[in-house]
């Protein structure tokens, strides 16, 4: 585990109004989630407990070096159609992921996903499984939609990349060198995002005690929808680069996707075609399964089809036996710390800079996380809670921000995935929490070659 740390309190200052972002983007993401699955599963959402719930596990999450805490769409959707209906479902998924922290971390050392969604908030990959830990446990707790799986969300850790990019004292050549910095700084990519994930949880809890849940009623069917959509784009334009190999820098705020399309239409001969390829039949075997291997595997089992499983072993097998890596330069995910982070407080000088960046980053998790929360509702009938929401994603928040986390949000390929699954409570999210402890605890160094 991470040893508790108290966050630099003189950098606070200067990071306040990218928190204040932040925080709103957070809550915003939290509340579209809830909703969404509250009107499907027909049960009502407190918007101002759900404020402070988020700020409370961004306290907590401070003082473990977490970032701030979110909604997780993919995870929600996933954890919703695997049958999740309960919080229950996230305590398991957090308790196997300290199951992993502890024992297999070495085999599990490019963990997809999670991790690659932590590099686009430039700190280190194991950063992504902490916050499929310690934030998710809060949200089991406080939270109101049972289906929504919390986590890591493109659009959030884009947006704490910035921050992070931003505010670092350090020089990283690689996010993978966040842990053993080239020279001496006074805040460490690590130290900055759990200042994000902390003021995150300041803004959501703030937003919890005013009440701010009930603009969730302002989130219409139309709206959620849009929003949902538009976070696709952002997710899919993040990956591209790794998709196709193409060497080109990241790009923050107004205009990214095209400003990326732009670099990779210019840089595309410089293309890796071996992780083309890769892709490709990644892609190839998704949809055949799911148009077609899945509905006749159910045929044969209730058990799942685990294609993604499947993947990367192929793919930790290739870069193994052919050597892609060394001969063909294609990318892994990097190391990961074996065991727990150790707690340390965000730093409080950096916050008072960064607060309009998490006001923002805030109400886009709070508005992603109501939007998938709501679909799931009205698709199980069930209430959502807006306000509680708040409160579930703050509390969250504060405690991923002691342990490294970036903030906590939905995630929606996983919600899917959790819900088409057949789960119906939070104790999927529990148990994925498990299996991740398991993981890296034990068997993370398995998968150190696993491709980006």
């Amino acid at each position: 585990f991470p040893k508790p740390s108290v966050p630099p309190v003189s950098i606070m200052g200067s990071i306040i109004v990218d928190c204040i972002f932040i925080s709103l983007v957070s809550y915003i993401s939290n509340m579209s989630m809830a909703l969404i699955f509250s009107r499907q599963f027909m049960y009502e959402i407190d918007a101002n407990q759900e404020l402070l719930a988020l700020g409370a596990s961004n306290v907590l999450g401070s003082f473990l070096s977490c970032l701030p805490m979110c909604v997780s769409l993919s995870r929600s959707v996933i954890q919703v159609t695997s049958g999740g209906v309960t919080q229950i479902v996230s305590v398991v998924s957090a308790l196997l992921l300290i199951f992993v922290l502890l024992w297999f971390a070495p085999f599990f050392e490019t963990l997809p996903r999670g991790m690659g969604f932590a590099m686009l908030g430039n700190v280190p990959p194991v950063i992504g499984i902490y916050m499929g830990i310690f934030p998710v446990l809060i949200y089991f707790i406080l939270g109101t939609s049972r289906h929504v799986n919390q986590g890591t969300f493109a659009v959030t850790c884009l947006m704490t990349g910035k921050v992070v990019s931003h505010h670092a004292t350090v020089h990283i050549k690689e996010v993978k060198d966040a842990y053993e910095p080239e020279e001496p700084a006074e805040y460490t990519n690590i130290q900055i995002g759990a200042a994000v994930t902390f003021v995150v949880a300041f803004m959501e809890i703030i937003m919890y005690v005013c009440r701010f849940g009930v603009t969730a009623s302002l989130l219409s069917e139309s709206l959620v929808s849009g929003f949902t959509c538009g976070a696709a784009f952002h997710v899919v334009n993040s990956q591209l680069r790794d998709i196709l190999g193409v060497p080109i820098d990241k790009h923050f705020g107004a205009f990214s996707i095209p400003l990326t399309l732009y670099d990779i239409a210019r840089n595309i001969h410089k293309s890796n075609y071996i992780a083309v390829i890769m892709s490709i039949l990644t892609f190839a075997a998704l949809i055949l399964n799911h148009i077609f291997l899945k509905r006749r595997w159910r045929k044969l089992t209730r058990i799942p089809l685990p294609i993604e499983l499947i993947l990367i072993l192929l793919g930790i097998l290739a870069i193994d036996v052919i050597h892609l890596e060394r001969d063909y330069d294609v990318t892994v995910v990097g190391r990961i710390p074996k065991g727990f982070p150790k707690p340390s407080v965000p730093p409080v000088s950096i916050m008072g800079s960064i607060i309009v960046d998490c006001i923002f980053i805030s109400l886009v998790s709070y508005i992603s996380n109501m939007s998938m929360a709501l679909i799931f509702s009205r698709q199980f009938m069930y209430e959502i809670d807006a306000n509680q929401e708040l409160l579930a994603l703050g509390a969250s928040n504060v405690l991923g921000s002691f342990l490294s986390c970036l903030p906590m949000c939905v995630s929606l390929s996983r919600s899917v995935i959790q819900v088409t699954s057949g789960g119906v409570t939070q104790i999927v999210s529990v148990v994925s929490a498990l299996l991740l402890i398991f993981v890296l605890l034990w068997f993370a160094p398995f998968f150190e070659t696993l491709p980006r």
